[in-house]
Formats: C-alpha cells, structure tokens, sequence
C-alpha cells in the first residue's frame, strides 16, 4: 500500500463536519462555522457566465441536431455552412433569450413573494414552451417535407430541450408528457 496517511488523516474526526440544508436552501454547517474550502461570504456564479454555460452548451446541441438532421436525409453534410449557422444564428439568439428569461438581462428588485410569483411564471412559460414546442417538432418531422425539417427542426428541438431541462422534475415530465399524448393521439409511431 503506497501512503495511507493522507486517508487516515482525511478520516480523523476532527475533519468532520455536520451540515444541513439552511432555509435559503444553501449548505451550512451545523454550529454556524465556515465550510471547509468556502469563504465566509460565497459569491454567487456571474449572471454571463451562467448565460454563456447555458448558451454554448446549447448551441453545441443545436450543432449536433443540424447534423443530425442532414444526415438523416442524405444530403452532403457542409460542415461549415453546419457551423457558421450554429456561432452567427443559434449563438447569439440563445445567449439573448438565456439571459432575459434567467433575469439577468432586466435586473428589479423585488420582494421575495413577488420573486416567487415572477419565479412561477416563468416556469409556466417554460412549461407551455415545451409543450408546444414538443408538439410543432412531433408535427413538424412527421408531416411537412424534408427541407421543412431540416430548416426547422433543429431550432425547435433545441429549445424543447432547453424548456425541459429549466423546469423542475414534475414539470420536466409534463414537457414530455404532452408530447407524447399529442404523439399517440394523432397516431404517430415511436419506431
């Protein structure tokens, strides 16, 4: 065994801590001291860089999906056509909507009732979203052409994907629970 000392210190009681959820649904310690590896005053993540995370990591699933989408109709995939759509259309479109809809873009303070009012109907916007969105990409590769689908569905599939994941497990499933009633309503097939 190479060097156990380090666990064996890292295992020390002396190292533990208790921790608990706080009522602003943050991790504290138990006796109110300071975390291990935090400072006393945690920042919060930049609100660019939580819209630049959300936004490439988007725009990298929009990329995929065009892809895809070619692909899929045997068309010659031009990669840079591929790309230059995705960094000059989906990008920035998607950096100005992440931003807006997280708050940051149009920044008021308000009381924390209100934010959770204002909080409730952003997830029902992001609920009615999926769902539609859902819906049209069900419609949209099911029923309209080829160049209609290529054209369209990438955009709309980014933005199911996105609406679904913004929303809260029970709501992540509504976003996809609508869908797939619309789907077997009108008789369309998984396979």
């Amino acid at each position: 065994m190479p060097n156990s000392k380090p666990l064996q210190d890292a295992l020390d009681s002396g190292n533990v801590v208790n921790v608990a959820i706080g009522p602003d649904g943050k991790v504290q310690a138990l006796d109110g001291s300071t975390l291990p590896g935090q400072s006393a005053a945690p920042e919060d993540i930049s609100p660019w860089l939580d819209t630049l995370l959300l936004a490439v990591s988007l725009s990298f699933l929009h990329f995929t999906l065009e892809a895809l989408v070619v692909h899929q109709y045997a068309e010659v995939l031009r990669w840079k056509h591929v790309f230059w759509h995705t960094v000059l259309q989906a990008f920035p479109i998607l950096t100005l909507l992440v931003h807006f809809m997280h708050g940051h873009l149009v920044s008021v303070k308000v009381s924390k009732q209100a934010s959770e009012v204002v909080n409730g109907l952003r997830q029902l916007l992001y609920l009615v979203v999926a769902n539609v969105a859902g819906c049209y990409l069900i419609y949209l590769t099911n029923d309209r052409g080829y160049m209609a689908v290529m054209k369209n569905a990438p955009s709309i599939g980014t933005v199911w994907v996105w609406s679904v994941i913004e929303l809260g497990l029970f709501g992540a499933l509504a976003g996809v629970a609508g869908p797939g009633a619309y789907a077997w309503y009108y008789g369309y097939g998984v396979f």
